[in-house]
């Protein structure tokens, strides 16, 4: 299954459910909307501090504003509806254990960023928050300008263009963004850090090698750099290494004020590394300092970014149009190829060539039709590259006829029926999401983490009766 991340899906899922439920419900409980309100009260009041003290720059606490707003919408969006209490549970937040969802920064920066509060929410006028959301809009526009005309000699720019994207458009346009900032300033560990953090956003919730080489690249420039800290220790924990998750989270919280908005999640993940090693996680935070810097600091510098320089956009694009004809020349040699057709399908989508990247996906299937990785792989692209809504990809009917198709080649794999649900609660149908999600449940290890994740997510859904 090379696209099923059920569990760092689960948190974008649980968006979806907000925007789609509120239109469909007749009504729903006063108590819970004002509750809610009052923790969204609460959690901007918790921005604006963080943002006083230093611990988060303007662009950071501009997204942080924002998604206040937009999850706020969807709970006053019509007069007496809310959305429903059973997805503010605590296991939204901490249960699911991932950074990511595939395509949705939302979903990490909820469950695993620290530069943002965890649940960020305030009670505002719609108007006032529909105002707000179009400023940031603005805002936006005019950094793309900037950005296209005359691009600013200032890293911060580009650290706000990039939280901006990220925000409104998803990790991989807000990663462009960081990446051109890294090109005129190179040794700016913050613009590094933020990287590789979109890295980790598309490569939906794993730190992989190339981020984790930014990451460590960040450390060098600029010690203790907590964005890196953390995304080290996520990567050790996805490891198996406690123990080296335990030593970079105790740095972030040796250091940190009791009131930074991201102590809480990374003292939850502290504790629950301690438990895995049968350590006692208040010992050793009372040992006080135990990580080496220098550890990171000597790491090899192996990513591709290092290597390339100042390369410009227009260089890079270059560069990817001639390892694509380079491929295309290989396959007209080799038509049988057929890794070499789903490689060529992906790549053509990313260059926005949509048309080209189908074409391939076809001849792919020309070559194996009864191998369901050929769908998967066009499923996968067509999602990437389609259309979001609030940082959710968009399940069209094509994409989950490729899925259905999928299923039926190889029944055992859960993946199709994750994203069948998916699309079933984007239309608004409920008990479909809910028979498509247990399908998924009847695919998985019960004692696994996916079945408990998955099974809490079900339970979540509203029910006829609710209301």
């Amino acid at each position: 299954m090379t696209a099923f991340t059920i569990i760092a899906a689960l948190l974008a899922v649980t968006v979806a459910i907000m925007v789609v439920w509120p239109l469909i419900r007749p009504k729903a409980g006063v108590e819970a909307r004002t509750q809610a309100m009052a923790v969204y009260r609460d959690q901007l009041d918790e921005v604006d501090r963080d943002l006083e003290r230093g611990l988060i720059n303007a662009a950071e606490a501009a997204a942080a504003r924002l998604e206040v707003q937009r999850r706020l919408l969807s709970v006053t969006r019509k007069e007496g509806q809310a959305a429903p209490t059973a997805l503010t549970r605590p296991f939204m937040a901490m249960g699911v254990g991932l950074v990511v969802v595939a395509g949705s920064l939302w979903v990490y920066e909820q469950v695993g960023s620290p530069h943002l509060p965890s649940q960020p929410l305030a009670q505002r006028d719609t108007r006032e928050l529909e105002e707000r959301r179009l400023a940031m809009q603005a805002e936006l526009a005019e950094l793309e300008v900037m950005a296209a005309e005359a691009p600013p000699g200032d890293p911060s720019f580009w650290l706000a263009l990039g939280q901006l994207r990220t925000e409104l458009l998803g990790p991989r346009a807000g990663g462009e963004a960081f990446l051109q900032g890294l090109q005129r300033f190179p040794e700016h560990a913050m613009l590094r850090a933020a990287l590789g953090e979109a890295f980790v956003g598309q490569a939906e919730g794993t730190v992989t090698p190339a981020a984790r080489n930014l990451f460590r690249e960040a450390l060098e420039r600029q010690p203790g750099q907590p964005l890196a800290l953390y995304y080290l220790g996520l990567a050790a924990a996805q490891e198996g290494d406690d123990w080296e998750a335990l030593e970079l989270w105790g740095q972030m919280l040796w250091v940190a004020d009791a009131e930074v908005g991201w102590r809480p999640l990374v003292e939850d993940r502290f504790r629950a590394a301690a438990r895995r090693v049968r350590a006692d996680a208040d010992d050793l935070l009372a040992e006080g300092p135990r990580y080496k810097p220098e550890r990171v600091a000597t790491a090899e510098m192996t990513t591709p970014l290092a290597q390339t320089g100042g390369v410009t956009d227009d260089d890079q694009r270059a560069m990817i149009v001639d390892m694509v004809a380079n491929l295309e020349a290989r396959l007209a040699e080799a038509p049988d190829d057929l890794e070499g057709w789903l490689r060529l399908g992906r790549a053509k989508m990313v260059l926005g060539e949509r048309s080209a990247g189908e074409a391939a996906f076809a001849r792919a299937r020309r070559v194996a039709p009864a191998d369901p990785r050929v769908l998967l792989a066009e499923a996968d692209a067509l999602l990437i590259s389609g259309e979001t809504t609030m940082g959710i990809p968009v399940v069209t009917p094509r994409i989950a006829e490729l899925f259905r198709q999928a299923a039926a080649l190889d029944p055992s794999d859960p993946q199709p029926h994750w994203y069948l649900g998916l699309r079933a609660l984007q239309q608004g149908e409920i008990e479909q999401a809910r028979s498509a999600w247990e399908q998924v449940l009847a695919r998985v290890d019960p004692a696994s983490p996916d079945y408990a994740a998955v099974r809490a997510q079900i339970d979540a859904l509203p029910t006829a009766g609710d209301g």
